[in-house]
């Protein structure tokens, strides 16, 4: 998954003392040395575990703090990649473009089970060939699946409509399928689609 922040990784203990943040494993903090992290005052050192614990942690920086999410929103743009930018209470908190549908769906899987949303929601814009069109019915079998309500969005001029500021979005390379991905996200029509559990 994409995360909406520029990063660096030091080459040398000595350059860690030049950040804000530092995002650490436990190996890595006994490494480092709580005295090396204690030499700059300004940066906030925050410990994960795992790739749930480095999703919410991103989430705080991004937000300024919190990691309480109501909902998540993707919105998909498919073509010759899946483009997707996913926000959890209007925060961007990540926006790529995968090769696969698996892959997709481990990213809506691994944010879900992170953050713990009250809602998820995905927004898929609807594809005009019928190539795609395959994509988008295997894409809302495999998220209806996960739990997430899905809705097929009309995508048009999402690719050109301009951007509103919102956190997160600084940060963010921005191509056409991304845009798309935001703006559909951020469209509120769409029709609700409900699939057959195959039982």
């Amino acid at each position: 998954m994409s995360f909406p922040l520029n990063y660096s990784i030091p080459d040398t203990l000595s350059n860690i003392t030049g950040y804000d943040v530092a995002i650490v494993d436990k190996e890595a903090l006994r490494m480092i040395g709580s005295s090396t992290l204690r030499q700059n005052k300004n940066c906030t050192v925050y410990v994960v575990g795992n790739e749930e614990d480095l999703i919410r942690v991103v989430l705080r920086v991004i937000s300024g703090g919190s990691t309480d999410v109501q909902h998540i929103i993707a919105g998909v743009d498919l073509g010759s990649k899946i483009a997707y930018a996913i926000l959890a209470d209007d925060v961007l908190i990540g926006a790529g473009a995968v090769m696969t549908l698996d892959e997709f769906l481990n990213i809506l899987t691994k944010l879900k089970r992170a953050l713990r949303p009250l809602r998820a929601v995905v927004k898929v814009g609807l594809p005009s060939s019928d190539a795609l069109y395959q994509l988008l019915l295997r894409l809302l079998e495999g998220v209806t699946a996960s739990g997430y309500e899905v809705y097929v969005i009309d995508e048009s001029r999402t690719t050109s409509k301009p951007l509103p500021q919102f956190k997160g979005l600084k940060n963010v390379r921005i191509t056409k399928d991304i845009s798309a991905a935001i703006n559909i996200a951020l469209r509120e029509s769409g029709v609700r689609v409900f699939t057959e559990s195959k039982a």
